[in-house]
């Protein structure tokens, strides 16, 4: 039986989630075809879903109930330039060779796209998963009422 593209990515998605959740970067996986939701301990639930037709990788639920003029989307998209740059260190940097970044708004929420060029599934999800961590981060120093009502941080 011959494996199909939408497998191999689905695979590779679920195959990467796995190995971050047997070291604690993500919890609770649960996986169904192209999609697998997860918990990413301080940021709350997330959905990865792959798009094999398209060889994009969605992150939904990123920033929940993010007004579009606000000063954490414009932050989110200044993270996001950051991560374009040339001066960005290669293990943090996503290459416009290998993939395009774009910010996708989702009713008030905002999603985080990935569409792969010459990069394989593997590294895009490693990717996303990195981007995740970085947008967590940026939202627990510098917006920690936002953690709090939407992640569940603790106030101290």
């Amino acid at each position: 039986m011959a494996i199909t593209l939408e497998d191999e990515a689905a695979e590779a998605m679920r195959r990467v989630l796995r190995g971050y959740a047997e070291r604690h970067v993500v919890k609770d996986l649960d996986e169904a075809g192209e999609a697998v939701d997860f918990a990413l301990p301080g940021a709350g639930r997330l959905r990865l879903v792959c798009d094999p037709a398209k060889r994009s990788l969605t992150l939904r639920g990123l920033l929940p109930d993010v007004p579009a003029k606000s000063l954490l989307a414009e932050e989110l998209a200044g993270l996001m330039a950051k991560c374009r740059a040339v001066e960005t260190p290669e293990h943090r940097r996503v290459d416009p060779a290998q993939a395009s970044l774009a910010l996708r708004r989702a009713g008030r929420g905002m999603s985080l796209v990935l569409s792969l060029r010459e990069a394989d599934w593997e590294w895009g999800v490693r990717r996303m998963i990195n981007l995740a961590h970085a947008v967590r981060v940026m939202v627990h120093a510098g917006h920690p009422f936002f953690a709090q009502t939407h992640w569940g941080a603790s106030e101290e």
